[in-house]
């Protein structure tokens, strides 16, 4: 009679074990899919709203390369303002088009350096995200707080700007010669990169609901978005300066708006 006390026991606290184990793999599983989806459904909602301005964007860049021609008779500019009117209205309904715009990207080796440069903005280390700043006020973060955040925040970005000639060794008329500075800005790129996502991974560890009503959590959150603009900054400049060096001045304009409209 014991043995089938003692036995029936183990199962009824085996069976606690295990449903246990399930309710921390269904919470924690949770958690991953709602944090994984919030950005999909952001990048999308930010495509769907601000392609538009890509559109314009295109646009003022055809007509301010048109007045910047040289000057012709009458009636070859009146047969050209025809044309270029024509041609104008062409490329304004393509960039409205969002299909057109997604595959011209697409098919350019640029993309994958203007989406991985855009998608930084869609973290929760961005200081200027209306959501971000709602959670913290939520969560006892104080305005004088968020105040320091962004102003501390502006000073790292600062720092991280100005040793971006120092960690590339070249300036900017030698970047765009040079082939070895090209190889130094790619790895300054990539290692702000990385360095930015590496500020993510703390505060994916307090977003684990144990951790997630802790105090400390909104101000280790401030930290890291300071600390972050460091990065943030040398991947800036790194894109730009590869902006310059890898796209001609016509393709330029189409990588700039997407960046822009994004």
């Amino acid at each position: 009679m014991i043995v089938e006390l003692t036995s029936g026991k183990d199962v009824v606290t085996d069976r606690k074990t295990s449903v246990m184990v399930a309710r921390t793999c269904c919470l924690v599983l949770s958690s991953w899919i709602v944090l994984g989806s919030f950005p999909i459904i952001f990048v999308f909602w930010k495509i769907c709203q601000r392609f538009p301005v890509f559109a314009r964007y295109r646009g003022m860049q055809s007509l301010s390369s048109e007045e910047e021609e040289e000057e012709e008779p009458m009636e070859k500019q009146d047969q050209k303002l025809m044309l270029s009117e024509t041609d104008r209205e062409d490329d304004e309904e393509k960039g409205a088009n969002l299909h057109y715009s997604i595959f011209f990207l697409l098919r350019h080796p640029i993309f994958l350096l203007c989406l991985s440069f855009s998608f930084l903005f869609f973290t929760v280390l961005s200081d200027h995200n209306t959501l971000g700043t709602a959670w913290l006020s939520a969560r006892g973060a104080s305005p004088a707080w968020l105040g320091c955040m962004r102003t501390f925040g502006a000073f790292s970005g600062l720092c991280g700007a100005f040793s971006f000639p120092w960690l590339v060794a070249a300036r900017h008329e030698e970047v765009l010669s040079d082939s070895s500075a090209h190889k130094r800005v790619i790895r300054v790129a990539a290692a702000g990169q990385w360095s930015f996502f590496l500020f993510l991974l703390p505060i994916l560890v307090c977003m684990h609901p144990a951790l997630l009503n802790s105090s400390f959590t909104p101000y280790l959150v401030i930290a890291f978005i300071v600390f972050s603009r460091f990065s943030l900054y040398l991947v800036d400049l790194a894109n730009n300066q590869l902006l310059i060096v890898l796209l001609d001045d016509s393709i330029r304009s189409h990588v700039a708006a997407f960046q822009e409209s994004l």
